[in-house]
């Protein structure tokens, strides 16, 4: 299957004339969506047309290089063996940090979901751990969005992560908030090639919250985050967003030699 160029897709979702802004979301289960075994992410990144044109195509070549139809986290090692797969990951993650595309995610541990002490009244709890970490995302990014690209409409892409129908409805419960994200489109990484940008994001976000969550903030992957742009994370809980922080501030210190706050 040849896969759909991302100006074809800028134009199909957007054909007002003017600047585009497309984002791209996939999500990261473990083992189980209704089961609290690990952590579920739905992560991407979001760009004008013209820097997810440059991404596509160093995304395109990366893939030729190594022989692959298309990149997913998950399996990468399986398909190319350990060694081959950490470098070939590496070289997307490249991508990813030279560009000036901005990271959106969100991420819960599926045990804080089931719990039962959430507050019900600020924070609806939603059927499913991925339609609460869609929820957030869709959130984030149409918070983000009207701040970096104020007057643009935005279109968003979805992996077939789960049935078109719920998340269409969670996309337009989130335009009723952010109408200027215009439009939801679902497809398959095959064939929209720059959504396995957004499959590395989640897989990376979900990889970084078990090593939060497990005390491990020294190992943390942050490759898949690019310097030249933002970045906007939600979580479930405030714990989670404390341990989040703290992990952050020991990786900043450990790598960059910030010292811990008096």
């Amino acid at each position: 299957m040849n896969h759909i160029e991302i100006k074809v897709m800028g134009r199909l979702a957007n054909p007002s004339p003017g600047d585009r802004v497309l984002a791209l979301l996939s999500a990261y289960f473990d083992k189980s969506a209704t089961e609290p075994v690990g952590v579920t992410s739905v992560a991407g990144y979001v760009a004008p047309l013209v820097e997810w044109e440059r991404v596509e195509a160093e995304w395109a070549e990366h893939l030729a290089f190594w022989g692959l139809k298309r990149l997913h986290f998950s399996e990468i090692e399986q398909d190319l063996g350990r060694e081959k797969g950490i470098l070939c990951v590496k070289g997307f993650e490249s991508i990813i940090a030279k560009s000036s595309i901005d990271a959106i995610g969100a991420a819960l541990l599926d045990r804080d979901w089931h719990r039962d002490d959430w507050k019900r009244d600020e924070t609806p709890k939603l059927s499913s751990p991925y339609e609460q970490c869609l929820d957030m995302v869709l959130k984030c990014l149409g918070k983000h969005t009207e701040e970096r690209f104020p007057g643009a409409d935005v279109a968003v892409f979805f992996d077939q992560d789960a049935a078109e129908d719920c998340i269409l409805s969670v996309f337009r419960t989130a335009q009723i908030n952010h109408p200027h994200l215009i439009s939801a489109n679902v497809g398959s990484s095959l064939r929209f090639l720059p959504i396995q940008c957004a499959d590395l994001g989640a897989g990376m976000l979900r990889k970084s919250w078990l090593n939060i969550d497990s005390g491990n903030a020294d190992d943390l992957p942050w490759g898949a985050m690019p310097r030249g742009g933002t970045i906007r994370t939600a979580f479930w809980s405030l714990r989670q967003e404390a341990a989040v922080a703290r992990a952050m501030l020991i990786h900043l210190r450990n790598t960059r030699g910030i010292p811990d706050p008096s």
